[in-house]
């Protein structure tokens, strides 16, 4: 629970924002979804952001041109998401390598205990056995269904790249 002074809640009433000098350093498609009204501002700062929108000649009329460029833009940040170090997207591929690691661990989990009831109960502790048993099968299954998933979102977005380029 925060306790806010008299003082502190008049300073931030007081408080006077130059919207004109804000909107000219934000981008065209984070002003569009302002003047949409797809942000916690009032109407005061949505005709700010029309004012900068015309000043920059954003056509309100077409709108479909501006749509496909801020697809395309998307479609290019999801590519580089690759490349990031840090919350990077995984390729199909990588998800293939976890299913068949997946595959791998099951097998050899299957296989120590089959030897263990089979041929020599002197093996010892089966803990690893019990949690590779369960951990191969996650691995399986999260690993082929991502890489599913993720295939159909690489040829998607490879397809619609070049349709994208081609329209504009």
């Amino acid at each position: 629970m925060y306790i806010y002074s008299f003082e502190l809640i008049l300073k931030h009433e007081s408080m006077e924002y130059n919207w004109a000098e804000i909107f000219k350093n934000k981008g065209t498609r984070e002003l569009y979804n302002i003047y949409l009204g797809k942000s916690a501002l009032g109407s005061e700062q949505i005709e700010y952001a029309r004012i900068e929108l015309e000043r920059r000649n954003f056509d309100f009329v077409n709108l479909d041109k501006q749509r496909k460029k801020w697809e395309l833009e998307n479609l290019i940040e999801e590519e580089k998401s690759y490349r990031s170090i840090f919350f990077r997207t995984y390729r199909s591929w990588e998800y293939l390598i976890m299913g068949i690691a997946g595959i791998l661990i099951t097998f050899f989990a299957v296989i120590s205990f089959l030897r263990f009831y089979l041929f020599d109960n002197s093996i010892g502790d089966l803990t690893s056995a019990f949690f590779a048993l369960i951990m191969g099968p996650a691995f399986l299954i999260i690993g082929f269904l991502n890489y599913n998933k993720s295939r159909k979102r690489e040829i998607f977005r490879e397809k619609r790249l070049r349709e994208l380029i081609d329209k504009l």
